[in-house]
């Protein structure tokens, strides 16, 4: 199974250069890779960093492209940056350029189960040093200011024998905005128990008696007993309420904290390794 992260590079300064110088243009990128936390891969017995045509016959290279058709795809083969492995399973990994701003990361996995791994641990890493990179470029005076990577929202995976993505992962990057996207239902419950427990702990002396008329037709009640039942009522819904509002604010700290990758696939999202958390 192979997926697709894009990753758009934002150089605040202009200083990146230009794609048609290659030579210092693959430098550049291969380094902001490293200070990602990805070294590119040296094949087989050559310790130094492997030329294009190098990449273009590696058959680890290959293997990643295998089976795939498209006019992206041989702008791809053309430019070929570095290939790496995550830490996580080791699954391999090729990183190319599409166009002066935008990257391709094209992994490969045999198995769903560790490909959602590696993409979880590149997205996570990228996400961690883009927001350093923010963050120094905010306080910072100087005027060459850091360039980072900016993730894509959707992952394409494709399964053999598919020319189309088949799975798409989502990247959580508003976690409030994930919750109430995720967990409708849960939202949904928690407003409408906060909302009926207020209202009846408001207006519960004031529905007492005509609730009690109205229900004279069935059975006879006492005003004071239709009371204490819309109060134990209330009480009820609060309750509630304060559960599942518990169980919204711990699923927004796990988002929060992981930035998780949401499945299309009905299955849980996907966080990177613990190491990083």
């Amino acid at each position: 199974m192979r997926a697709l992260i894009r990753v758009t590079i934002v150089d605040p300064s202009g200083s990146l250069s230009s794609r048609e110088d290659r030579e210092n243009h693959d430098k550049e990128i291969i380094a902001l890779f490293k200070a990602v936390g990805y070294d590119p891969r040296s094949l087989g017995t050559n310790r130094g960093l492997p030329t294009e045509s190098e990449l273009e016959e590696s058959p680890e290279v290959r293997s990643l492209f295998e089976n795939l058709e498209g006019t992206i795809l041989e702008e791809e083969r053309k430019h070929l940056l570095m290939l790496g492995y995550t830490n996580a399973g080791q699954a391999r990994f090729v990183v190319c350029s599409t166009n002066p701003k935008v990257l391709h990361i094209r992994v490969r996995d045999d198995l769903f189960e560790k490909l959602r791994v590696a993409c979880a641990e590149i997205c996570v890493k990228i996400w961690k040093h883009s927001a350093q990179q923010r963050l120094r470029n905010f306080i910072s005076r100087k005027p060459q200011r850091r360039r980072y990577l900016q993730l894509h929202d959707v992952i394409e995976v494709m399964e053999p024998a598919h020319k189309t993505a088949t799975i798409l992962g989502n990247i959580i990057r508003r976690p409030l905005r994930a919750v109430f996207k995720y967990h409708q239902k849960e939202t949904l419950l928690a407003v409408f128990t906060l909302v009926t427990s207020v209202l009846l702990f408001w207006y519960a002396p004031d529905l007492a008696p005509p609730l009690t008329k109205t229900l004279a037709t069935l059975k006879s009640f006492k005003v004071e007993y239709i009371q204490g039942a819309l109060e134990r009522t209330y009480s009820a819904l609060l309750v509630t309420f304060a559960v599942t509002g518990v169980q919204l604010l711990l699923r927004y700290f796990e988002f929060r904290k992981s930035r998780p990758i949401m499945w299309n696939a009905g299955i849980e999202p996907t966080r990177g390794p613990q190491s990083d958390g």
